[in-house]
């Protein structure tokens, strides 16, 4: 029993890390963060961080993951949930528009935030977000060739093209989101961007 103790309270600690990485990432970007910062807001001492992560990019590698584990539930209901293809995808799109919205449009997409940070470098990160951008278009690319079908789309491009060009328009909202601090950019995604990509039927 008490060895079980112990190993939940380390992963609550490196949870409590990761998470305070994520925060941190999210609103100041990967260099900003010290590994001094994301202990103070982990609430943990210093030497702890490196007794579960070697080194800051092992630790966001990690938190990409974590990050995108978060969105597991909404990919579920991508794939299962109630209604059409084409609602269920236009819904994904509409649920984290509105997780946004909530926080005030002071965060994005940590996919697109690192990416973009680290796209001249050869950090491990890097890689780690090249391979969660392949899995979130695979996800998508799913939907999109389930909607297609159902009849309820007609373009006519490799369904993990069409994918892939919804993650690029949806980081781009995202960007100028941030920018203006304003919902526009989200609800252009949703109410043009995604008719002129998927060309519903």
């Amino acid at each position: 029993m008490a060895r079980a103790e112990s190993e939940l309270r380390k992963l609550d600690v490196r949870h409590a890390l990761l998470d305070a990485g994520i925060a941190l990432f999210l609103n100041g970007g990967f260099a900003a963060a010290s590994v001094g910062d994301i202990v103070q807001r982990a609430g943990v001492p210093k030497g702890s961080f490196y007794y579960y992560f070697d080194t800051k990019d092992a630790l966001a590698c990690e938190s990409v993951d974590r990050y995108v584990g978060f969105d597991g539930d909404a990919r579920q209901r991508l794939v299962q949930g109630p209604g059409g293809p084409l609602a269920r995808l236009r819904a994904y799109f509409a649920d984290h528009a509105a997780a946004f919205e909530k926080a005030d449009f002071q965060t994005g997409c940590l996919l697109g935030i690192l990416g973009l940070e680290l796209a001249a470098t050869r950090s491990p990160v890097s890689a780690r977000i090249r391979r969660a951008i392949d899995d979130w278009a695979t996800a998508l690319g799913a939907a999109v060739a389930a909607a297609r079908s159902a009849g309820e789309i007609r373009a006519a491009q490799p369904a993990e093209t069409l994918a892939r060009v919804l993650i690029s328009a949806w980081e781009g909202a995202l960007l100028r989101m941030r920018l203006e601090r304003d919902a526009g950019p989200l609800h252009e995604f949703q109410t043009i961007v995604l008719d002129s990509i998927l060309l519903p039927a």
